[in-house]
């Protein structure tokens, strides 16, 4: 089900009020009506995230210990580009606010990541 773009208003309301709850409304539909975005590397969209771009270390299967400012412990990731084939994966160290620990079987690939 799609939201209509505007609202029902009554006649009777203040214009600045309109103004207001017009904007209000289009924002709300946009993102509601399928236009979620992640943002990009500088600056994150409508989903609350923090991307993060890297190397994996020449050495298999050796944790990477990725820095965060979420200010909470993360859900997961999406790989969003790497430069060769990879897998990345929970390292088995406990993620914290701040911190996120992962591994990968491949050496020396670049790939960035959105942290969720």
């Amino acid at each position: 089900m799609k939201l209509p773009n505007q609202p029902d208003i009554p006649e009777k309301v203040d214009a600045a009020i309109v103004r207001v709850v017009r904007w209000v409304w289009e924002q709300i539909s946009r993102i509601l009506n399928g236009n979620i975005s992640l943002g990009g590397p500088v600056v994150t969209d409508n989903v609350r995230g923090y991307w993060f771009t890297g190397t994996t270390p020449p050495i298999a299967n050796t944790e990477m210990n990725i820095l965060h400012v979420l200010g909470h412990t993360p859900v997961g990731f999406l790989l969003v580009y790497s430069d060769a084939p990879l897998e990345l994966h929970d390292s088995g160290t406990a993620w914290t606010s701040t911190l996120i620990h992962l591994k990968s079987s491949n050496t020396n690939v670049n790939f960035t990541i959105f942290i969720i």
